[in-house]
């Protein structure tokens, strides 16, 4: 398999993975919600901690999916690393 095939296929796997997590992350974080609430009787701490879960669910996903998507444009010379059109009148 080719360096650029491999790049895609991990690609293709980080956006499977986020978009999993991103389907579950209210399912995750409305427990753990619930849980503080009943434990401290504080709807304040409640917030702020489903909110931080909410979010929290798919930082390591995120952080995969940008690794294996700059790996990808590094590769094939897209996205941020696209050099374009060079021209001789060009300073």
């Amino acid at each position: 398999m080719d360096a650029e095939a491999e790049a895609q296929k991990r690609c293709d796997m980080a956006t499977a993975k986020l978009g999993v997590a991103e389907e579950l992350r209210f399912a995750v974080a409305a427990p753990f919600a619930v849980a503080v609430y009943l434990k401290y009787d504080s709807w304040i701490a409640a917030v702020i901690v489903g909110v931080v879960a909410f979010f929290l669910v798919t930082y390591w996903y995120e952080k995969e999916y940008d690794a294996a998507h700059g790996a990808y444009e590094r590769l094939t010379g897209t996205g941020k690393y696209w050099k374009g059109p060079q021209s001789d009148d060009a300073a």
